[in-house]
């Protein structure tokens, strides 16, 4: 009597990613159980494992695990790269970046997380910076827009009637935080030097304070509604010449499949 062997799971192709393309992938880490954390975590470095063993909290432990995993799986499906294999290091602010293999360092990548979703936006040799922000408990809102915001941000926010404010407040805060972070420096950068505004078109247009030395017509800005609660922004740095950029929304799922979600068009200001 012969035993067959056991089939192998045939590899994922790796994904494409054109250079006049940016990929944006959404997790939902609500839909795991406690097997399938730990079957995705345990691709993990020491030092994040260790890291993982700090954070007491069963909630923050596991956005932390996912979010270090969903980090690595997910470049392992551009490259041939075992998701232990990848290292990282960060600027002075924090951001991370590919430190090995160093032939693969031109992915260029951003991350962003709240209450229950995972954010992650990939480009070839392109800046990125995402940002996914939940309506929370009602705050004051005006005072904040007031504080950190531009004048004309801050007086769009006031505005707006009561049940539309909060929403208002998560467009621009969005877009700001995924600016800052594909700057890669931090709050450094004065949230009050640049703003958005609504453009003759409709579209969401950056400008900037004369003071502050940066060209709105590098960015390509883009935002939406991730869920009825949750808003979501990216800004991706493109020459003021490029062509038409093209944003794909991936969901990337607890067995590992992915469902394409929609394609925004990121034109130029």
């Amino acid at each position: 009597m012969h035993t067959l062997p056991t089939p192998r799971r045939a590899r994922r192709p790796l994904l494409e990613l054109p250079p006049a393309e940016v990929h944006l992938w959404r997790l939902d880490r609500r839909r795991f159980t406690e097997p399938l954390h730990e079957a995705w975590t345990n691709c993990l470095s020491d030092a994040e494992r260790a890291e993982l063993e700090r954070r007491r909290h069963p909630g923050v432990r596991n956005e932390y695990g996912l979010t270090r995993a969903f980090v690595r799986r997910l470049l392992s499906r551009y490259r041939a790269v075992d998701p232990r294999d990848w290292s990282f290091t960060a600027n002075s602010h924090g951001r991370p970046e590919i430190s090995r293999p160093e032939t693969h360092a031109e992915l260029r990548f951003n991350l962003s997380h709240t209450d229950g979703w995972i954010v992650m936006i990939v480009a070839h040799r392109r800046t990125v910076g995402v940002d996914v922000e939940g309506l929370r408990r009602p705050r004051d809102l005006q005072a904040l827009a007031r504080r950190f915001f531009s004048l004309t941000e801050a007086d769009d926010v006031a505005a707006c009637p009561e049940p539309e404010r909060a929403r208002r407040f998560l467009t621009y805060w969005t877009l700001k935080e995924a600016f800052v972070k594909a700057r890669g420096e931090g709050l450094t950068l004065p949230l009050d030097r640049f703003w958005f505004q609504p453009s003759p078109d409709g579209r969401l247009a950056m400008r900037v304070d004369p003071r502050f030395v940066e060209d709105p017509a590098r960015w390509r800005i883009w935002q939406t509604k991730l869920s009825e609660r949750h808003h979501l922004a990216a800004c991706v740095l493109a020459g003021a010449d490029e062509p038409t950029l093209l944003l794909r929304q991936f969901d990337l799922h607890p067995d590992g499949a992915s469902t394409p979600v929609d394609t925004a068009v990121l034109l130029p200001p």
